[in-house]
């Protein structure tokens, strides 16, 4: 893969997730409704790079989920299931300009109370070219 191109790939997903964040739902607490609102096609003008359009497969709210401690598990560290917020869990493709190249997949996690910060990760090394 182009060495250049992997940190575009990152700068239009934060945008699609900027995008998906400012939109009209984002003025009232994200609730299921309004995650599932959040399907509508991005137009490649909108996202700001050299790109085709991006689609949203699908907008799943998930509730909040209390922290758990299972009677029994093969570690003691497996007991433990995490507490963890709703959010609304998007998925969705960006077109490549390249036709013969696949699709850019994406997956934001949208929290239901945002705080207005945002941390990023992944990439396995390949981001920091």
């Amino acid at each position: 893969m182009n060495a250049q191109f992997v940190p575009r790939v990152w700068v239009a997903a934060l945008l699609i997730a900027g995008l998906l964040i400012t939109s009209p739902c984002r003025a009232r607490a994200l609730d299921a409704a309004a995650c599932a609102a959040l399907t509508a096609p991005i137009p490649r003008s909108a996202i700001g790079l050299p790109s085709g359009d991006a689609d949203t497969d699908s907008a799943t709210f998930t509730p909040a989920a209390p922290t758990t401690i299972a009677e029994r598990g093969p570690t003691p560290a497996s007991r433990v299931i995490p507490a963890n917020p709703a959010f609304c869990k998007v998925l969705g493709h960006i077109q490549p300009l390249d036709p013969s190249a696949p699709p850019i997949q994406f997956e934001v996690n949208l929290p239901a109370d945002w705080n207005g910060r945002s941390v990023q990760y992944g990439g396995g090394g390949s981001t920091a070219y």
